[in-house]
């Protein structure tokens, strides 16, 4: 059975990815679903935590496969998962190698979707500025 395909936007980013719900489901499609789901960094770094252990190096700098995973993720994850990926990342201190992986991960999500391109957090340093840390 072929998978089922959608698109969608993520950040004004136009993205496609497979209906999970869909995946070998042979009733036919009766009608579609539209929404905005409003995310901040911290969210899209808990999607992307989420489903790291199954990314490699060539999924990571794939802008276009990225904001479809952000998508897909989103419709097909509960929220449940994401708030608890988000709270992992939140507790996670320096010096361990999850805690490394995060950094980068954030570096990561701002070259994405750096909130002002003018002021972009993005350098070639992949740390993020964490209230109370010192650099």
């Amino acid at each position: 059975m072929a998978v089922t395909m959608t698109s969608g936007t993520v950040a004004g980013h136009s993205c496609r990815f497979a209906v999970a719900l869909r995946d070998g489901n042979p009733t036919p499609v009766v009608t579609q679903v539209s929404m905005t789901v409003p995310m901040s960094l911290e969210d899209i770094e808990a999607v992307l935590w989420s489903v790291s252990p199954g990314l490699d190096e060539a999924d990571w700098a794939d802008d276009d496969y990225l904001h479809g995973l952000i998508a897909g993720t989103v419709l097909a994850d509960s929220y449940t998962i994401i708030e608890g990926a988000r709270l992992h990342l939140e507790s996670l201190t320096p010096g361990s190698d999850e805690y490394e992986f995060a950094q980068w991960l954030r570096w990561r999500v701002r070259q994405l979707y750096a909130p002002d391109a003018r002021t972009s957090p993005c350098s070639s340093r992949p740390e993020r500025e964490l209230e109370g840390a010192v650099s």
